[in-house]
């Protein structure tokens, strides 16, 4: 994950700032490089940064369900499995017309 990432997921609180060195250098603790970790995972996975933020927030909530989680997961495997379908009628359409133009 680049620096940019970083400074970028700190902006937008998904992360907090990590302690610094004398020379400026980030000094993470594990729970920091775990967090990291998770982050750069579900943006991989198309998770948006707000729907991160309220998994990491359960993640810290010691009474959250894991129902919660399983809901959010549910909801946005549900979303990405319509985009793909919608990207794969696109696929079609397009293969008909290149085979049509022959």
């Amino acid at each position: 994950m680049s620096g940019k990432m970083i400074q970028h997921y700190e902006a937008g609180r998904l992360i907090q700032p990590a302690a610094r060195t004398n020379s400026n250098y980030r000094v993470y603790t594990h729970k920091d490089v775990v967090v990291l970790c998770f982050v750069g995972s579900a943006r991989q996975m198309s998770f948006s940064m707000k729907l991160i933020s309220v998994l990491l927030s359960l993640w810290d909530d010691p009474w959250r369900s894991n129902s919660e989680v399983k809901q959010l997961a549910k909801a946005h495997l549900a979303e990405r499995a319509g985009l793909v379908a919608i990207d794969l009628q696109v696929i079609a359409l397009l293969q008909t017309a290149i085979h049509e133009r022959r």
